[in-house]
């Protein structure tokens, strides 16, 4: 027990025994202070202790009851069972005291004694004197006892009806003041009803106000379109009555045409043998018969097409401009004739009895952006764009890329383009011919059919109200159902428009009229409709990493300040329409091509000018250090099937590709090379400017290391070295740098690059590396080389790899066996597997944190499917294109394949002409062999779909790396917000089409397994617009909706 404690138990004891033992209650505080100092000598210790008071320390021992009357505390200790004991017998002590001093003494018996007469008179006397003077004595004790007693009750009572005269002032100032609150609260939710009372009002008066506007608006509208459609008529009719005179005049042409043909039949054969020129004008009238015969043909299919009916006027607006172009054809026709020429936009007409012939494609050959070959067209032409010169990077990113119509020179290199993978032909779509040739994309000729687009004119901007009805018209649409709601201040509205099943708003602009709050929200439907129409969901990038460094290159070069590091991806993916591979830093610092610069708060990416010298890299290694000699077999043991088996020990891992490992036997050679290094330091020469390529030595914890300068950054003076003895890469200062002297690079380089057999479509796998370096690296293994020493030689004949697009590639593949244990281990099935086992299952952060996700559905119930927007997706995404690519017809599954727990490769074609590919899972079992049609769940976007056993694949087989990848697709609920059904789950769906991008924050439900509730938050309608919460909005409009149907009931 610590001496505060102790102090605790004195100070407890001591006032209790005070209290229990020295005066009758009620006690109060003071006194017992003022007892205790005289009982301890000394006052009670609560400065000693930390205590303000003396109060404050007895309430924290927990033993004592405080009441305070005015200005008096008094103190009570708490009953406890000892307490109560001695209590009870102090009680008692006191009792027996008083009874005792109130008792008189028990009379002695008289003693009878014979004494003289005179002495028993005056003994007699002085008895009766005594027991007067007792008496007298007695009675004024009785007396004064019964003072003090009264004295005490008076007191007492004084005391108690001052406590009950505080303790009912203290109630009665209690009451007042519940009263009052009471009152007051009465009072204030009196005037909240009112005030409710009174927006309620004026909300229904405003929206019979609105309503009544808009019948009027409605009735002033048709109004206007009544008197616009009997304009129309009007001119319509005119021009009706202009056709009529002008078929007049080609009949009278016409009549006049047969007289003049009549006299020439009669003249001709007298004189066609000296004047040709007759025959030349027969011809000339034989076309203009072929005219008048069309007129003649045109006459008669007018009144059965009811060309000259006025009551349809949309029939009759496109007869009538059908007909004044035949005619204006017809017109033209003839004066080509007459000249003796043929015109190129009559070719339809002069080749009206051949075939079409294919138009000439070239340089002269018309660039239609809009038309039905634009599918054809290849983006070779955006990428000669001729050098602008800008004010900054940023006001150059934020312009959108205008694509010209520059025809490709031979000077110029185009950019690789990542020509879309044509999947495995199905039995809907066969195969062509195996010695049929496929046609060239160049020269292949759409067939001419009606445009799936609607194409926004200018007028959009102008008449954003009719574009959006015309739009609707063209889509067979309802027309466009616009809404008026009002604000919270019932100053100004926000209307919204229903197009088809989306639902688009002006929210968050507000507007104080009407018609300028229709147009807006027309506009802001246009464009949203446009940019989801433009929107392709972007391609994986499946260029190889050469195609992409030349073509960053080529369009770097456009740009001679730069491009932002943090604006790349957003800049790349808009000018080549897919993403950006994931590696794009490793290619871009190990080119020769594209040079980084850091500058103060960012990073920018440059063109290097092209005529700088590009080194040969795999050259420039052989000469300047010699190649380390492999144990190659020879052809007599290869001859008889043995494999080539070396012992190796495992430095480092970059990816599946490149495992870097050392020959067990050449290990010595190595120790002896830096135990001389470590002699050579203090002879060392510190480097100012490294070279690329060049061999160094660095310092680091286990000595000296040779290294080679792969990258070099003069502005930073940082240079990127790989370590030739160990194969991993690092960063250093160019101080940190010393010259290799010659003798040191006699010794070849240790480092071996190895590739893992099978597991190439591991090698860009997020979760790769680490599962290698935890699995082989500093392992002693065999590996089992299967590439032949001829093989080797051709790819390359280096152990290091050879540099290839820029990026170092592997010459050598093989297994690698861990022959420690009894039963030799398959290391590459052993990563495989802990890789698949190791990639953690995608989960959104807790605790309200930001999760960037693409919306890939939403369901009938509301409930949304997201991807976290992360490598693992784009993992995923780009190895569904390799895949596709791959895929053939004998990866098709069977019965006994459905009947495994396993994912499938799904070819959708729920849309018509495009095949779009998702990993998928059955969602039971087949029953029999017989079943063909299957409900597949997509794992990576959150659909059901019945789907033909034909369109299903195994995925196992072709992409294990695919196979073993958890399921992307997370389910989710919004937070906080009204069930979402009819029109809302239409607007929720038209503010967040699929792939399109938001922000998740977890509310409830992380860490459990219920549902996750989330906020979701979406840019508005401009891509520069501030992210908004969509529960918050979906709040809003059930509120005002709520609203309106009341006022609508009413």
């Amino acid at each position: 027990m610590s001496s505060r404690e102790e102090i605790f138990a004195v100070v407890t004891s001591e006032v209790r025994a005070l209290i229990i033992s020295g005066r009758k209650p009620p006690v109060t505080l003071h006194d017992i202070l003022k007892d205790y100092c005289e009982v301890v000598g000394e006052p009670l210790p609560f400065r000693r202790l930390g205590y303000r008071s003396a109060q404050d320390l007895l309430e924290a021992t927990e033993n004592f009851n405080f009441q305070t009357y005015g200005s008096t505390v008094y103190i009570t200790a708490k009953s406890s069972a000892k307490s109560d004991h001695i209590a009870s017998m102090v009680r008692q002590q006191k009792s027996s005291k008083s009874r005792g001093s109130r008792s008189r003494r028990t009379p002695q018996p008289r003693v009878f004694q014979n004494v003289a007469p005179a002495y028993q008179q005056q003994s007699y006397s002085q008895q009766q004197h005594q027991l007067w003077s007792q008496k007298q004595q007695r009675q004024l004790q009785q007396q004064q006892l019964q003072l003090q007693q009264q004295q005490r009750h008076h007191v007492q009572n004084q005391l108690q009806n001052q406590l009950q005269n505080q303790l009912q002032n203290q109630l009665q100032n209690q009451l007042q003041k519940q009263l009052q609150q009471q009152e007051e609260n009465l009072k204030q939710q009196h005037e909240k009803e009112l005030a409710k009372k009174k927006v309620q009002i004026e909300t229904l008066q405003n929206a019979v106000y609105w309503h009544c506007k808009q019948k009027e608006e409605k009735q002033r509208q048709l109004k206007e379109i009544k008197e616009q459609d009997e304009k129309k008529l009007k001119e319509r009719e005119q021009e009706i009555e202009k056709l009529e005179k002008e078929l007049e005049h080609f009949k009278r042409k016409a009549e006049a045409k047969e007289l003049l043909d009549k006299k020439l039949e009669n003249v001709a054969p007298k004189i066609a043998s000296n004047t040709p020129v007759l025959a030349k004008d027969n011809k000339q009238h034989k076309g203009e018969n072929q005219a008048t015969k069309k007129v003649e043909e045109l006459e008669e299919v007018a009144p059965k097409i009811g060309y000259f009916r006025p009551s349809n006027g949309q029939t009759l607006a496109k007869d009538k401009k059908h007909h004044s172009k035949e005619d204006v054809h017809l017109d033209h026709f003839d004066i080509c004739n007459m000249n003796g020429h043929s015109s190129g936009n009559g070719h339809g007409r002069t080749m009206a009895g051949k075939p079409p012939q294919r138009p000439i494609l070239g340089n002269g050959a018309p660039h239609r952006g809009g038309g039905p070959g634009a599918a054809f067209d290849t983006p070779i032409s955006s990428k000669n764009r001729g050098m602008q010169q800008r004010s900054s990077v940023n006001d150059r990113l934020k312009l959108q890329q205008q694509p010209t119509t520059t025809p490709v020179t031979a000077n110029q290199t185009p950019m690789p383009v990542a020509v879309p993978i044509t999947p495995p032909k199905t039995p809907e779509t066969p195969s062509t011919k195996p010695n049929q040739r496929a046609p060239r994309t160049a020269t292949k000729i759409p067939k001419s059919r009606s445009p799936s687009r609607f194409e926004f004119n200018s007028d959009a901007t102008r008449d954003p109200i009719a574009t959006l009805k015309a739009y609707c018209d063209f889509k067979n649409l309802e027309q466009p159902a616009y809404r008026i709601f009002e604000n919270v201040d019932r100053t100004q509205i926000v209307c919204s428009v229903t197009v088809g099943a989306c639902v688009y708003s002006c929210y968050p602009k507000e507007f104080t009229d009407e018609p300028t709050a229709r147009t807006e929200t027309a506009r802001m439907a246009i464009e949203k409709i446009k940019t989801v129409e433009s929107r392709q969901p972007l391609a994986i990038c499946t260029l190889t990493d050469h195609e992409f460094i030349d073509g960053l290159y080529q369009e770097l070069r456009q740009y001679p300040n730069g491009i932002i590091g943090h604006k790349l991806e957003e800049w790349y993916e808009q000018t080549f329409n897919h993403h950006l591979p994931s590696h794009w830093h490793d290619l871009v610092v190990e080119s020769s091509k594209i040079r980084l610069e850091d500058n103060v708060h960012s990073l920018i990416l440059l063109a290097n000018d092209p005529a700088s010298p590009k080194p040969n890299r795999a050259e420039f290694q052989r000469h300047e250090m010699p190649e380390l000699r492999l144990p190659w077999m020879n052809e007599v043991d290869h001859s008889f099937e043995r494999h080539h088996d070396w012992s190796m020990y495992i430095t480092h891992c970059d990816s599946t590709k490149q495992v870097w490992a050392r020959l067990i036997d050449q290990i010595s050679s190595l120790e002896k090379l830096t135990m001389h290094l470590n002699k050579h330091v203090p002879a060392r020469t510190l480097v100012t400017d490294p070279i690329e390529q060049n061999m160094y030595l660095v310092e680091v914890t286990e000595g000296w290391s040779r290294v080679r300068v792969l990258s070099v950054d003069a502005k930073q003076r940082t240079c990127r070295c790989h370590f030739v003895d160990f194969g991993d890469v690092a960063q250093f200062e160019f101080e940190d740098l010393v010259g290799c002297p010659p003798q040191f690079l006699m010794l070849p380089a240790q480092a071996i690059c190895l590739g893992m057999y099978a597991l190439e479509k591991f090698a860009d796998h997020p979760h790769a590396q680490a599962v290698l370096l935890k699995e082989l690296a500093g392992q002693r293994v065999v590996a089992r080389i299967l590439t032949t020493e001829k093989q080797f030689n051709e790819l390359g004949g280096c152990a290091q790899g050879i540099w290839k697009d820029d990026r170092r590639s592997a010459c050598l593949v093989g297994t690698l066996y861990d022959t420690s244990t009894v039963e030799d281990i398959h290391l590459n099935d052993l990563v495989a597997n802990s890789i698949s086992r190791n990639t953690p299952v995608p989960m959104l952060s807790p605790d309200q944190k930001s999760n960037p996700v693409l919306i890939s559905h939403i369901n009938e119930g509301g409930d949304l499917t997201v991807l976290l927007r992360n490598e693992d997706l784009k993992f995923v995404e780009r190895s569904i294109a390799n895949t596709v690519a791959d895929i053939g017809e004998k990866h098709r599954v069977t019965y006994s394949d459905l009947l495994r727990d396993r994912l499938v490769f799904v070819c959708d074609e729920s849309v018509e002409g495009l095949k779009q590919w998702y990993r998928g899972m059955l969602t039971t079992k087949p029953k029999n062999a017989e079943e063909e049609t299957f409900d597949v769940y997509y794992v990576d976007d959150g659909r059901l779909r019945k789907t033909h056993i034909s369109n299903i694949y195994r995925l196992e087989a072709n992409n294990l790396a695919l196979a073993g990848y958890p399921p992307l697709a997370l389910r989710v609920r919004l937070h906080d917000v009204p069930d979402i059904v009819g029109d809302m789950l239409g607007r929720l769906r038209g503010l967040m089409p699929p792939r399109s991008e938001a922000i998740l924050k977890v509310m409830d439900g992380s860490g459990s397994d219920k549902l996750p509730m989330v906020n979701v938050y979406v840019r508005g309608q401009d891509a520069n617009a501030m992210y908004m919460c969509v529960n918050t909005a979906i709040q809003m409009e059930y509120e005002m909706q709520s609203a309106f149907d009341k006022l609508e009931t009413k």
